[in-house]
């Protein structure tokens, strides 16, 4: 009986990468062939890409890897590559969970006040359609994408939300 590579997010040690403040998660090996078993949890998807193209996209469930334009079978692979495909598959688990973010800075207003702002918002992804965007549009770095990394990114767009909110913009003309 062959053994599969199962594909998830569980670290070696048996527990959970995908904890709170986790919107994305880059399984690390690259050994995803035929015959690998993707296991996606009920409040995840999985973006399945090959050189860079989206091969598939998965909800909650167990899924055998088929990978039906490679002549040689998953097991082949494994023995003769010494468990490492040839060819590259990515697994990149994405989070359905509301996750919380939070923005806070400074702002000036038209009179030239300074404006403390503290605003807090929600990520979500709700769709296989909104787990593409997010791993086509999203930059990260490792293997993990945080809502820090996320409120980094789009820090600066609140600020001049904020900035347009208070006026502030219109100084810049001057």
């Amino acid at each position: 009986m062959a053994i599969r590579n199962v594909i998830s997010t569980l670290a070696p040690d048996g527990t959970e990468v995908m904890g709170p403040g986790v919107l994305m998660y880059h399984h690390p090996g690259n050994d995803i062939v035929t015959g690998s078993l993707l296991t996606v949890e009920s409040n995840h998807f999985c973006v399945l890409k090959s050189r860079g193209a989206i091969f598939g996209v998965y909800e909650g469930g167990q899924y055998p890897v088929q990978t039906t334009d490679r002549p040689i079978m998953g097991s082949i692979q494994q023995a003769f590559y010494s468990g490492q495909s040839p060819w590259q598959y990515e697994a990149l688990f994405v989070s359905s969970a509301k996750s919380v973010a939070r923005s806070e800075g400074l702002a000036l207003s038209v009179e030239l006040a300074e404006l403390v702002y503290d605003v807090d918002y929600y990520v979500h992804i709700a769709t296989k359609e909104d787990a593409i965007k997010l791993v086509t549009h999203m930059p990260y770095q490792g293997h993990v994408l945080t809502t820090d990394a996320l409120n980094a990114y789009a820090g600066p767009v609140v600020e001049q939300a904020i900035n347009q909110l208070s006026g502030a913009d219109s100084l810049s003309g001057l």
